[in-house]
């Protein structure tokens, strides 16, 4: 064993000893998030969510303006920048049934919330931002929730703002009708799943954009996302070792 080595083993054994003395440091398993569930057009932020869209300059804006029965539809739910039907906005269908509104966009009843970007270039964006430091488990999806007209938009998982960890496009895709003629079938979707180690206050965001034709027009954009903190540990940083003070040179 070197010199170096020998003299961080206290270190590491300090850093061991907290992390199995100090319960602070494990996460609570079963604390799931789930962006349909947990939507609200009240509150935002709202508990780990926060509903909002990011400029060109990469900066992430909350959203300010919420409504109620958007799109001419009771009982889906929106926000957005200015005014109800306004993009960029987030909404979720609350009303239990398929929807596909005047706008040929189709909401479903469960699951996906309804993400469009804005005609200045800004992407909707779904941010969650981590309570405590710990492991998560971050799985989601994203699929076309366009009728008559075909999404084409970029989509994103970001780290801190940072990209990275998901990036896609949906070229040109359309919802199609089941076998039954009726029931809308959204195309394949976009799927991520990954464990991440987070800090208290970093953030994980949900973007959509408006893909290379650089228009904003059709990219109704469906989001499923669920992040669950996991009973994972994230040890402690051990102490830097104390090297020996070099002797001075009396020449």
């Amino acid at each position: 064993m070197t010199r170096l080595a020998f003299k961080m083993l206290p270190g590491v054994f300090a850093a061991l000893l907290t992390l199995i003395c100090n319960p602070s440091f494990a996460v609570t398993p079963s604390d799931t998030a789930n962006a349909f569930n947990d939507f609200s057009a009240v509150n935002n932020p709202n508990g780990a969510w926060s509903y909002g869209y990011i400029n060109g300059e990469g900066s992430f804006t909350t959203m300010t303006n919420h409504c109620s029965d958007a799109f001419g539809v009771a009982d889906v739910t929106e926000w957005n920048i200015a005014e109800c039907g306004s993009e960029p906005d987030i909404a979720k269908n609350a009303s239990g049934s398929a929807v596909t509104t005047i706008y040929d966009f189709y909401l479903p009843p469960t699951d996906y919330l309804h993400l469009h970007p804005g005609p200045d270039g800004q992407l909707s964006t779904l941010r969650y931002t981590a309570s405590v430091r710990g492991q998560y488990r971050i799985d989601a999806a994203f699929t076309s929730l366009r009728v008559s007209c075909g999404t084409t938009t970029d989509v994103h998982i970001l780290r801190n703002g940072q990209s990275g960890l998901f990036d896609d496009i949906i070229d040109d895709e359309l919802v199609v009708l089941a076998p039954d003629g009726v029931t809308p079938v959204p195309p394949p979707h976009l799927i991520f799943g990954s464990t991440l180690p987070l800090e208290s206050g970093d953030t994980i965001d949900f973007a959509v954009g408006y893909g290379l034709n650089f228009w904003y027009g059709c990219d109704s954009t469906g989001l499923k996302a669920t992040i669950v903190k996991t009973n994972g540990v994230i040890p402690p940083i051990p102490p830097r070792p104390t090297l020996p003070t070099p002797p001075v040179c009396t020449r």
